[in-house]
């Protein structure tokens, strides 16, 4: 070995001492010396835990294995070890012993039960190192990380976010260049020594080579370093090798049978290097070793087993149709793209083992679960596996069979076919019926509430998400109790009980704390930013928002950004936050979107950005295709944002349809998705439609119920949204200033309005627009003599154009009679916008010159919609 006593570990050495005082002070660090072996690593690492206990700190150390022989996190359980040894003071002995058992706990490793989900156990690991590090700052060496189970690696990342603000200091060895790391972790290459020598250990070759292959299990400390092991078990012929493998794995099945602790990883290992003969033997034990691996929430070590089991297994349709499901179920915890490959693999294996159920545990993973926190975007191969596994069960499972079955009807109400997903729906109650199993009874249920989303089954709905509660609770499944709670929130906010939805909040988050989920965290802060600025209270709005969006980042939900993008979205139009529009547009722009719902939202806020033609040219679009939307939990805040469109660019033949579409919902607020924002009450809607169709009487009565629905509510902001709407559609003066005054009350900007200019005909009857007031006039000559005019700012028209088909022919010279006839018209029909329009009339007085040409030339650029 080289002698490591030179200057050459002199700058490192004092690295790493003022790290321990920087620690001490409670400010922690992570720093990975990487080099060559020989190198100095391990020299360091001892010599710097020498220095910390000196000063005070806990010292304890970790130590990877290059064969793949432990149990999962086997890293972090020893460093677990070495601190429940230091007997922290003001730490209580036993409880402390039983959260460093349970803390990291494989099946059969620990009396306590490891924890729930793996949020909470990291968490738990960085509560438990936080914890003696608060009454005695702490080393932890990790070394040879370069051979850390991957698991292991992530609870380091996990722990390297928070480590800076602990008195915890961090040091890890990795042999060679470094794989990725923490972006906390520093960086401290060592210097590539000389070629070392290194001396072979002398002794009986036997005992050598056997200790060569037992590794860790040898307990012994021949070599003194792994690289000489490594060279001594290179150098052992190919079938003594494979003879000792063998031995060392039959010597463990006598010990695991006389009581004694093995691990399956350890048997596998020994077992896959004994030969083929072998083989199936390995993949068993590899399978074992996935199970526990999958159990002690180590997913990536569980895929890891499970690649390694299917490796070894042969001719074998069930074992690898078992095999492939919980590595697919593993490499979804991680979201790891080849999961879909594998569930779609098992569920082959399935069908050639003619074993239905396992057909339809594959199934059911395949689209996330019978009851998940996200789904994963319906395609047809999902639609194909779960009819192919509804088939395939018929009559055996019943509770499986409802699973099926209720989850194939939320697929294809996702897909907008309501009538095919109430049959199945109806199905799943019926086959629901014949079990006493609470979990098809909620799968049902949640089935139906997704098949009954629209806005006429919203009491229904609200029914359903209290018995999903009381189901789960009865399953004692949190997942479907959240998903209950989540119901009952939704279908609050859509009948307006405010009161209920807090307490239904406070339920869910009480709920889904103990499962430190991710996919949970971001619905009651995005709760809480819609009810905030219903309340007008926009800074706490806000601050909620934000937190939804950073949880939602956290658990890398799509849901949760497209969720918390409406929310930006509401907010942003809601105080006049140009700037955030204008972002969100372009996002929308390059976003891939699905269906009608994001092409409406964008329309709205190229309107909501002043950008009118734009946003009436996407309308055109959009009109036609209404009709035939889905009457799902989207349908009503789609029309909903159709009139707030419609608003802003003017009328369009699709006003009628709107409010005949929002009638029978005048009484219920539209809530975008699972609570991401609300359009406040729909009469405010019908309000809108009702003055645009020149039913003014009904539109205020609209109006003054949205308002003082808001307003009973304690919901000022959008009693203030309320009021000023039917400012504009009433062009009400007064409205107008009461609704500034609540404005200026709530601190909050009066909304950016962009009024449409309108001079359009339909059935008769014409809507004159302009400068935010709409009238209505009956067809009479010469307002489409205007229209014309105003089509073509600036171009002189004849008269001789515009008369063709007047009034009746008057004797003279036919220019002559075109100029007389075509004056007399627009100057008596200016006399009738006069009395129901003065300001536009002075406007059109102002701009149009009639005579042989006739011209409309504004001063300014006007636009119309015409």
């Amino acid at each position: 070995m080289p002698d490591m006593t030179s200057t050459v570990l002199a700058a490192p050495r004092a690295l790493l001492h003022a790290a321990a005082a920087d620690a001490a002070s409670g400010r922690g660090r992570l720093i990975v010396l990487a080099g060559a072996p020989g190198s100095g690593k391990s020299t360091l690492v001892a010599e710097l835990a020498e220095y910390a206990a000196e000063t005070g700190m806990i010292a304890v150390s970790g130590r990877c294995d290059p064969d793949p022989v432990h149990p999962s996190f086997w890293l972090w359980t020893q460093v677990l070890r070495g601190l429940l040894a230091a007997e922290p003071p003001g730490v209580p002995s036993v409880r402390w012993r039983l959260q460093c058992a349970a803390a990291l706990a494989e099946p059969d490793d620990s009396d306590e039960e490891p924890c729930g989900t793996r949020a909470l156990l990291f968490d738990q690991v960085i509560a438990l190192i936080a914890g003696i590090a608060g009454h005695r700052p702490a080393l932890i060496c990790l070394e040879d990380l370069q051979w850390a189970d991957e698991s292991a690696r992530v609870l380091l990342h996990h722990l390297a976010r928070g480590v800076a603000g602990l008195p915890v200091l961090l040091v890890a060895t990795w042999q060679d260049e470094p794989g990725p790391l923490p972006p906390a972790a520093e960086l401290l290459p060592l210097p590539r020594p000389a070629e070392p020598v290194w001396t072979p250990p002398t002794g009986d070759r036997a005992l050598l080579h056997t200790a060569a292959v037992l590794g860790e299990r040898a307990d012994t400390d021949l070599f003194g370093h792994q690289e000489i092991r490594a060279a001594v078990y290179g150098a052992i012929p190919a079938a003594e090798r494979a003879e000792l493998h063998l031995r060392a794995a039959t010597m463990l099945e006598d010990l695991a049978r006389d009581g004694g602790r093995v691990h399956p990883a350890e048997l596998a290992h020994h077992l896959r290097h004994a030969g083929p003969e072998h083989a199936a033997r390995a993949a068993t034990q590899a399978r074992h070793a996935g199970d526990r691996a999958l159990a002690a929430l180590a997913y990536e070590d569980a895929a890891t087993h499970y690649r390694r089991a299917l490796a070894g297994l042969g001719e074998d349709p069930l074992g690898e149709a078992l095999i492939r499901l919980s590595l697919g179920e593993a490499e979804q915890a991680t979201a790891a793209p080849s999961a879909r490959s594998s569930l779609l693999a098992a569920a082959g294996c399935a069908r050639i083992a003619r074993r239905p159920d396992l057909l339809a545990r594959a199934a059911l993973s395949l689209c996330a679960g019978p009851v998940a926190v996200e789904r994963p975007p319906v395609d047809a191969e999902q639609i194909a596996l779960l009819t192919e596994a509804a088939e395939a069960l018929a009559d055996r499972d019943r509770s499986l069979r409802v699973l099926i079955t209720a989850r194939l009807a939320t697929a294809h109400a996702d897909l907008g076919e309501l009538e095919r997903a109430r049959r199945l729906s109806d199905t799943a109650r019926q086959l629901a019926t014949q079990t006493d199993d609470p979990v098809a009874h909620a799968a049902a249920l949640i089935a139906r509430a997704e098949v009954l989303s629209g806005p006429a089954h919203v009491r229904e709905r609200l029914r359903m998400g209290v018995a999903i509660t009381r189901l789960g609770g009865q399953a004692g499944d949190p997942h479907i109790q959240l998903t209950g709670l989540r119901l009952r929130v939704v279908t609050q906010l859509e009948v307006g009980e405010h009161d209920g939805v807090e307490a239904a909040a406070l339920s869910f988050a009480r709920t889904s704390a103990p499962l430190h989920q991710p996919g949970y965290g971001w619905h009651v802060p995005l709760w809480r930013a819609l009810r905030a600025l219903a309340a007008g209270e926009a800074g706490f709005a806000g601050e909620q928002l934000r937190k939804a969006i950073a949880l939602g980042e956290q658990a890398g939900s799509i849901t949760a950004y497209r969720m918390t993008t409406r929310a930006r979205w509401m907010m942003a139009a809601e105080l006049s936050d140009l700037e955030t529009l204008a972002e969100l547009a372009g996002e929308l722009e390059t976003l891939p979107g699905s269906g009608l719902e994001p092409t409406v939202m964008l329309a709205l806020i190229r309107a909501q950005l002043g950008e009118l033609d734009q946003a009436r040219a996407m309308l055109d679009g959009i009109a036609p295709q209404l009709p035939g939307l889905p009457q799902n939990g989207d349908w009503l805040p789609i029309v909903c944002r159709v009139v707030e469109l419609l608003q802003l660019v003017g009328p369009h033949p699709v006003a009628p349809w709107c409010l005949e579409a929002i009638k029978p919902y005048r009484q219920q607020v539209a809530i975008e998705g699972p609570g991401a924002g609300s359009h406040a009450s729909t009469s405010r809607h019908a309000g809108i439609l009702f003055a645009m169709l020149g039913e003014t009487d009904r539109a205020r009565k609209h109006f003054d119920y949205a308002w003082h629905a808001c307003a009973g509510r304690n919901l000022p902001g959008a009693a203030a949204r309320a009021r000023f709407d039917a400012a504009v559609a009433l062009a009400d003066p007064a409205l107008m200033r009461e609704a500034e005054q609540e404005y200026r009350e709530l601190g909050w900007q009066v909304p950016r309005h962009v009024p449409a200019n309108v001079f359009r005909g339909e059935d008769q009857m014409w809507t004159l627009g302009y400068r935010g007031r709409t009238v209505r006039l009956r067809e009479v000559k010469g307002l489409r003599d205007l229209a014309f005019l105003l089509a073509a700012p600036g171009v002189p028209v004849p008269a001789t154009d515009l008369y063709g088909g007047g009034l009746t022919p008057v004797a003279g010279n036919p220019a002559e009679r075109a100029r007389t006839a075509v004056t007399a018209r627009i100057t008596d029909v200016l006399r009738k916008i006069d009395a129901a329009h003065p300001e536009l009339a002075e406007h059109l007085r102002s701009s149009v010159t009639t005579g042989a040409q006739c011209c409309y030339s504004p001063d300014s650029p006007t636009s119309w919609v015409l």
